[in-house]
């Protein structure tokens, strides 16, 4: 059994279908090639990048989001709340601040993300990786964040503001080579960075 896919667009309907090609079927199908397309099942195409944006919501309890209008649906990523896509359907922005968003928030990936702003939630953890064109993060006023942990390589030139997280006490910067605008203040409980 062989597949393959040429080009695929997100958002299309596609049907799958088993082809035999055999020297006994040279008599009832030209080269002997028969399409079985009444075997044909349904084929659901998604982006690597709409897979990270569900993993995300559903470490994040997406269900009680404030606003989580079309995420996890099949509508084009930027009809998802708070979500804004480039002209190829990758990921540029999330605007996701004061939107009761819980957990710990990994992101990793999204390889356009350049915009994204989180402040206002309730996350306990953030684990963000492989954002190589992130240039601007907002972690601010989550009152319930302890750490965040830069692992990987973000952005060229990032600003990154994490101010106001009361209960954040540690900050790993290993991938923050090239933070160009920081904003860490107000962040009562913090020991090190």
């Amino acid at each position: 059994l062989e597949a393959q896919f040429n080009s695929l667009d997100e958002g299309e309907d596609y049907q799958v279908y088993p082809v035999v090609t055999s020297p006994l079927f040279e008599e009832v199908a030209e080269g002997g090639r028969v399409e079985l397309k009444d075997l044909a099942v349904p084929l659901e195409y998604h982006t690597p990048e709409r897979d990270i944006l569900i993993a995300f919501y559903k470490a994040t309890n997406g269900d009680n989001w404030t606003k989580n209008t079309n995420w996890c649906s099949d509508r084009p990523l930027d009809e998802w709340y708070g979500v804004r896509t480039d002209g190829e359907g990758y990921v540029m922005e999330m605007y996701l601040d004061d939107n009761n968003l819980t957990g710990t928030a990994r992101l990793s990936g999204l390889s356009r993300l350049m915009t994204l702003y989180l402040s206002g939630n309730h996350f306990t953890g953030v684990d963000f990786g492989n954002l190589p064109e992130l240039v601007d993060l907002r972690l601010e006023r989550n009152e319930d964040i302890i750490t965040m942990d830069f692992p990987c390589s973000i952005g060229k030139e990032l600003s990154l503001s994490i101010n106001s997280n009361p209960k954040l006490t540690q900050v790993k910067v290993d991938g923050l080579s090239a933070v160009t605008d920081l904003n860490i203040f107000e962040n009562a409980s913090l020991s090190s960075v």
